[in-house]
């Protein structure tokens, strides 16, 4: 199904969800799941914590729950005060609580970081130093990923649908971005 057709689908009366206690209807399961339990104190979340009552939409957002809140196994622990977690990602950012929280100060202004790339990155802002150029245009920015952004609009694909037959213009991926760096040291 083309993007066009999708559009088209989801904003049709017809494929709508609609509210059974009331005459709205939604674009998405989740726009009427959220209806329903503000307006009408309806609750879809079938998939429920037996520890903590805890309610969710899908099964693994409820495994997830699990894993993080009611984990028995904490096999990563913090070396410096004994905190235990059951991911490893909890433990590294946990890490953070025992570190400076900002140690790089920026001369111009009150901002503070807590890596000096960061504050490499932020400086940037001040001296209005654009190093990453649009190959298509030329026009340049302060950050890599905002030139990625940006050089979507410059690729662009056509499609046809076989649906409606209609060509449709769409965004997709630029992957032949090349960023330059000017000013490198």
């Amino acid at each position: 199904m083309c993007t066009l057709c999708y559009r088209q689908r989801k904003h049709s009366t017809l494929e709508m969800y609609k509210c059974p206690h009331c005459p709205e209807r939604f674009g998405t399961y989740t726009r009427r799941a959220v209806h329903l339990a503000a307006e009408h104190q309806f609750s879809t979340r079938k998939y429920v914590c037996k520890i903590c009552n805890r309610g969710f939409l899908i099964s693994g957002n409820l495994s997830g729950h699990m894993r993080r809140a009611h984990a028995v196994a904490r096999p990563h622990a913090c070396a410096e005060c004994g905190a235990a977690f059951p991911q490893r990602r909890e433990l590294l950012a946990h890490g953070a609580a025992h570190r400076p929280s900002r140690p790089f100060h920026c001369q111009l202004c009150p901002n503070k970081y807590p890596r000096k790339k960061a504050l490499v990155v932020h400086m940037r802002t001040h001296t209005n130093e654009r190093r990453f150029a649009c190959e298509v245009c030329g026009k340049r920015f302060l950050q890599k990923c905002t030139l990625l952004v940006h050089a979507k609009t410059h690729n662009r694909k056509e499609e046809t649908c076989h649906n409606i037959g209609t060509v449709e213009t769409e965004a997709v991926e630029y992957t032949f971005v090349k960023w330059t760096e000017v000013n490198k040291k």
